[in-house]
């Protein structure tokens, strides 16, 4: 996975934000109150020690699978990102984004302020031209949860990437899509 900031995206900051000030008592496994943030460094960073441990992975080599940037390093646990997925089966993870708040792909491809507001999710009927689930009608209403995109956490705003393309380039580009 690659770290994506949360500045170069545009994207709602708010879940990043939340999750990074959420603060948890440790109750009976420790002593007072820890950040999320923090709580979740030190586990990885355990699991992730003893793996490299276990496989002999040199200080060097660990660099390397962090993307080119020293574990170690507390700047990075200070960033605000988000991981980006791969690719493989998209067409089937709808709806889109860290929070999904945006119902098809085709909306993806959509200039943020003309992607849909108020949209339903949870009900299961695909769309093979939009790519992503049914979000809008009767149906979509009684099985699904509306979720309105003003609302905490719930933001598409962001990544406008390839929102400047012509209709048959976005429709090829959904139909490549497809193929992953």
């Amino acid at each position: 996975m690659v770290d994506i900031r949360l500045d170069f995206i545009g994207t709602d900051p708010r879940q990043a934000t939340d999750f990074m000030n959420r603060k948890a008592s440790s109750g009976d496994l420790g002593k007072g109150v820890v950040s999320a943030s923090v709580g979740l460094d030190l586990v990885t960073r355990g699991i992730a020690d003893r793996f490299f441990r276990l496989q002999k992975i040199s200080a060097e080599d660990q660099i390397v699978w962090a993307g080119g940037r020293d574990p170690a390093d507390p700047r990075i646990r200070a960033e605000l990102i988000y991981k980006a997925r791969p690719l493989n089966g998209i067409w089937a993870v709808a709806p889109y984004l860290h929070n999904g708040s945006v119902p098809t792909l085709r909306d993806l491809l959509k200039p943020a302020a003309d992607r849909p507001k108020v949209f339903f999710r949870g009900y299961d009927l695909y769309d093979p031209i939009d790519v992503g689930f049914v979000s809008q009608g009767p149906e979509a209403q009684r099985t699904g949860t509306r979720l309105d995109v003003t609302s905490k956490s719930g933001g598409n705003q962001g990544h406008e990437f390839g929102t400047d393309l012509l209709a048959k380039d976005k429709d090829a580009l959904l139909e490549y899509l497809k193929t992953l």
